[in-house]
């Protein structure tokens, strides 16, 4: 059978494009899956804690399954900022002979998880390695106890919450932009038989000529002859 001889139903294979943009439904989903598919990861071979020793894998399972039904990072970054313990470091000691090539670290930071036995919650002490091996970044971890030193609390996640700049620009130049036609004085048309509001420009004067008497007067503004037209017809 060729390829020909094939009848696709469109209501049941609906035809894509090859190029499927990342928002939407989609989008939304992906941050789900983000937020919901932390799992455990390889040992940490930790000698001083023996923290894959201490915590059981099914405790580990249940810490993964609470972690991944927190509802967004804010939660999760929360829980985390709970786990972390930091402290002024009092003593340091260089590596180096040369003392003012360190850089020395102003807090030291211990980790802990909470697992629930013989039903008392208790507190497990682990190491840095056993946080990161819930696939938590480095990157993130790190932000966290910058916060904690820094406020003292976990902040909450301020991405995608402030105000639109780029929307707060754009009504600004319109605002100009309108300013701007305005000052230029039209005429009514002496064929229309209704009583019309609207204003038609000199002869000698088109909205390419404006644009550019625009940018002469306003150098600093950086408008393009179709912003201007488009806010042209609006106006």
């Amino acid at each position: 059978m060729s390829d020909e001889d094939i009848e696709v139903d469109s209501a049941v294979f609906p035809l894509r494009s090859k190029k499927r943009k990342s928002h939407g439904r989609m989008k939304n989903v992906a941050k789900l899956l983000k937020l919901r598919s932390h799992e455990t990861g390889p040992s940490c071979n930790c000698t001083r804690f023996k923290c894959f020793e201490n915590v059981t894998e099914r405790e580990r399972l249940q810490i993964i399954k609470q972690f991944n039904e927190l509802k967004d990072n804010d939660e999760q970054n929360l829980y985390l900022g709970g786990l972390i313990l930091h402290a002024p470091v009092k003593r340091h000691r260089s590596r180096k002979n040369n003392d003012e090539d360190v850089e020395y670290h102003l807090y030291s930071y211990t980790y802990e998880i909470r697992v629930q036995r013989d039903n008392t919650a208790m507190k497990v002490p682990i190491c840095y390695k056993a946080m990161l091996s819930v696939r938590i970044s480095a990157k993130r971890l790190q932000n966290i106890q910058q916060q904690l030193t820094t406020f003292g609390h976990v902040k909450h996640d301020g991405r995608g919450q402030h105000s639109n700049q780029k929307n707060r620009l754009l009504d600004e130049i319109s605002t100009v932009v309108f300013d701007h036609i305005a000052s230029f004085k039209g005429q009514k048309s002496h064929y229309s038989l209704h009583d019309s509001q609207r204003v038609y420009l000199p002869e000698d004067l088109n909205v390419k000529k404006m644009c550019k008497i625009f940018l002469q007067q306003n150098p600093k503004k950086k408008v393009s002859y179709e912003t201007y037209r488009i806010r042209a017809q609006m106006k």
